[in-house]
């Protein structure tokens, strides 16, 4: 998958995610004055897609950073002390097709970071009982975020070393067409002289009296000049040194 469609398809999905929790930040009357931001956030995503402003490597940070800054606003509230599992790992898959390890463990920090914060500003005695099952809930969770991590992150080890060996087939077929080329190009060198000598003294053997013998060797002198030509020819056009004469 090329790198435009890539970021297409994070475009979209973060486009999405953020109507979601618009919609979710409207109906559960949190800080309205992040909503703007959220708008504005998806409008310059598609502006900086669309018109392919700043390179690749800037367009992805900003992506990953405004993913990061929804996980977060929609995470430090209480109501979404279950939920924001399941965005994290929709940001670890997403985010994965980067094939950055350590875009993986900002995301994996920022869950960290959010359950610090709902457990040390938001949670309260009033607001959560501590039970077996929130307890074996929280924890299943924490499970489920470090399984889809590595399972990320071992995915990308796996793309970067597939990616390595392509590239290294490609490089050694490289070495190995130059090798041909080179042989061929020398090879054929070589027998052009030994060749012009036959097709000489053909020729003067010919002047001085023809026979079927002769004109037989001299045929196949030219026949194996132009087969040293096209030799020649080949080589050029590999190399894409060969110039087309009009005239």
């Amino acid at each position: 998958m090329s790198k435009i469609k890539i970021h297409m398809f994070i475009v979209a999905m973060i486009t999405l995610s953020g109507i979601g929790l618009f919609i979710d930040s409207v109906a559960e009357g949190w800080e309205y004055w992040v909503n703007p931001l959220l708008i504005a956030g998806v409008i310059c995503m598609w502006v900086l897609h669309i018109g392919q402003f700043l390179t690749d490597k800037a367009r992805g940070a900003i992506y990953l950073a405004y993913g990061m800054f929804l996980t977060l606003f929609h995470g430090v509230h209480l109501s979404s002390l279950y939920d924001v599992c399941i965005v994290i790992a929709l940001m670890l898959v997403l985010f994965s097709l980067y094939n950055r390890k350590y875009v993986l463990n900002l995301i994996l920090i920022e869950y960290f970071f959010i359950m610090i914060i709902q457990f040390v500003f938001v949670i309260t005695p009033d607001t959560i009982t501590f039970d077996t099952v929130t307890v074996s809930r929280l924890i299943l969770h924490l499970a489920i975020v470090l399984a889809i991590y590595f399972i990320c992150r071992m995915m990308i080890i796996s793309r970067i070393e597939q990616d390595e060996h392509v590239e290294r087939s490609d490089e050694e077929k490289e070495a190995n067409d130059k090798a041909m080329e080179d042989f061929l190009s020398n090879i054929s060198h070589e027998l052009r002289t030994p060749v012009n000598v036959v097709n000489g003294m053909s020729m003067l053997l010919l002047k001085n009296g023809s026979s079927d013998e002769l004109n037989a060797i001299r045929n196949a002198g030219l026949r194996l000049s132009y087969q040293i030509d096209d030799i020649l020819d080949y080589t050029e056009v590999k190399r894409n040194k060969l110039i087309d004469e009009i005239e």
